[in-house]
């Protein structure tokens, strides 16, 4: 079996689901007392959050100092547990080493919708992902017609991400989403672009796929580490 590389800590929160899930699909997998062989290395995430909206000219490098950190690990891959730090890797990339095969959340996802006829889908992230071109324009460039809510419930998607990234998880959060998701019958899929929104928002719907990409991420991982 291979080892992951899981770079983590953008949020805690959101980290710990990637371990579950890498763990539960080598369960599935393979069964018996096997589990998935995984490097977790977690950052401190206010290094990078500090200068997010004050100083992003910053954020490559020290990204590019804690990726190359868990490389000198040695592991066979690498995933990334944060959607909005896939920007900062697309920067450096070139820097990056080549050897060690990255699972890009973003292209994932993009791979999905197209393998699966997905051509309108409601797009849901913070609100520098709904913002930013990082994760939109790749999917748009493919062809996807990318549906964003309103101004208000961008504000509300917000604020709800900032409570949970801090582990404070309530129904009214899970309520929230159930009734956005609702609110546009006429989209072919949900993308959740957002490590903490698989938290909080429904994970399936009879109508049309929910697109989590930290499953996709975890999907792949396993395939790779299983297969190679």
């Amino acid at each position: 079996m291979k080892t992951i590389g899981l770079l983590g800590g953008m949020s805690w929160v959101a980290t710990v689901p990637y371990y579950t899930r890498l763990n539960e699909l080598v369960a599935e997998q393979v069964g018996g007392n096997n589990s998935a062989r995984i490097l977790l290395y977690s950052v401190n995430y206010a290094r990078l959050k500090n200068l997010y909206h004050h100083g992003w000219n910053q954020i490559p490098g020290i990204f590019e100092e804690e990726y190359k950190f868990l490389v000198d690990a040695k592991p066979d891959c690498i995933v990334l547990a944060c959607n909005t730090l896939h920007k900062a890797f697309d920067i450096v990339t070139n820097r990056l080493p080549k050897n060690v095969p990255f699972f890009h959340a973003v292209h994932l996802t993009r791979d999905f919708c197209l393998q699966n006829g997905i051509k309108n889908p409601l797009f849901i992230g913070t609100s520098f992902t709904m913002s930013d071109d990082y994760f939109m324009l790749p999917l748009r460039e493919a062809g996807i017609n990318l549906t964003l809510p309103t101004e208000l419930e961008q504000k509300t998607v917000q604020e709800v991400q900032i409570e949970v990234s801090k582990g404070k998880i309530d129904n009214n959060q899970k309520n929230f989403f159930s009734r956005l998701i609702d609110n546009y019958p006429n989209v072919d899929g949900v993308i959740l672009a957002c490590t903490e929104l698989p938290l909080i928002a429904p994970l399936s719907s009879s109508r049309r796929p929910i697109i989590n990409p930290s499953e996709l991420q975890c999907q792949a991982a396993i395939k790779f580490a299983l297969n190679s």
